[in-house]
């Protein structure tokens, strides 16, 4: 792409972490008339005996939290491109009335998504021992340090059950605020990073169909920044012989992005309580995580819950990433 063509973006997800730290607009508190709301829902959805992928909004209206939800959808959407919504009384609740009460309140915000090939609808995020620098291994099997990525979702939402013993940050980063820093620093490597990199699928090798996906990480439409990101699985597509081959150029790209996102003046880190819950638009919002350490006792450990939504009745984005993206596909 000719770097000249290249604007900033201005936009209020074009935000850096220090200025949205104390935002207001940033979170929502569960009042106990909506906690009420949500736990009568949960009851009424108990007692009907249907599996959770069957269970829509319509089932379950919150006519006394929608005014939430739409506080949630205009910063998904239109904002900030994340919120954090306080108050689910976790500890109150067995883990299957958590993940009713997340379900029911998730599906009012976006229509829910599988997560992998198992169809897994929703994600316990716990450390399994695993190691990261396998190419086979997800990051939420394991305690390290996360790079900058995306969901294959429009939203990912995560519920914090437990917390871990110490660390475990959520840290985030605008995509447009890394977009416009690069661009400032050297339009020439922003330009770099709307072609098409490899993000391998971390299939096992031998398993059937391309092992990875064509993507833009950067791509414009309609005023708005789409961004696609994950530099491990861009970095493990090269052991398929057929994905396209990394750059000096393409390198040299990647490592600016990850230098500006890591910056202080730029990222925000989120800190869950029990009972938060974090939403992020996948197409304005990287992600990482702090390494963290876990208590000892399995019923203490660091217990989060992931969800993915499409927003496809409220959101455009760029059209690069109707493939790549799992978007579409409910």
């Amino acid at each position: 792409m000719d770097h000249t063509n290249i604007q900033p973006i201005d936009s209020p997800a074009a935000w850096v972490g220090p200025e949205v730290a104390d935002s207001p607009e940033a979170t929502v508190v569960l009042e106990q008339e909506n906690i009420d709301e949500l736990l009568q829902a949960v009851a009424d959805a108990q007692a009907s005996g249907a599996p959770l992928g069957e269970i829509t909004r319509d089932d379950y209206p919150l006519p006394r939290t929608e005014p939430l939800i739409a506080k949630v959808l205009d910063q998904l959407t239109d904002g900030l491109g994340f919120s954090l919504v306080r108050g689910l009384p976790v500890f109150e609740l067995s883990e299957p009335e958590c993940e009713l009460a997340y379900w029911i309140l998730g599906s009012h915000i976006g229509i829910p998504l599988p997560q992998n090939a198992r169809n897994d609808l929703l994600v316990h995020v716990r450390d399994q021992g695993k190691d990261y620098r396998d190419p086979e291994v997800r990051g939420y099997q394991t305690t390290a340090t996360l790079d900058y990525h995306v969901d294959g979702s429009d939203v990912v939402a995560l519920l914090c059950r437990r917390a871990a013993k110490s660390g475990g940050a959520s840290r985030i980063a605008s995509s447009s605020a890394i977009h416009n820093e690069m661009l400032r620093r050297d339009p020439q490597l922003v330009a770099e990073l709307y072609e098409s990199f490899a993000f391998d699928k971390r299939l096992p090798i031998d398993a059937e169909g391309p092992g990875f996906q064509l993507s833009p990480i950067f791509s414009a439409h309609q005023g708005r920044l789409s961004a696609r990101y994950g530099r491990s699985y861009i970095e493990s597509s090269q052991r398929h012989e057929d994905a396209p081959r990394l750059t000096e150029r393409s390198i040299a790209a990647l490592d600016m992005f990850d230098e500006v996102a890591s910056s202080p003046s730029i990222y925000l880190d989120m800190i869950f309580q029990p009972g938060d819950m974090q939403f992020l638009n996948n197409h304005l919002i990287v992600h990482s995580r702090t390494e963290y350490e876990d208590h000892e006792a399995y019923d203490m450990k660091r217990d989060l819950i992931r969800f993915w939504v499409t927003l496809r009745d409220y959101y455009e984005f760029a059209p690069e990433y109707a493939v790549s993206n799992v978007t579409y596909r409910a």
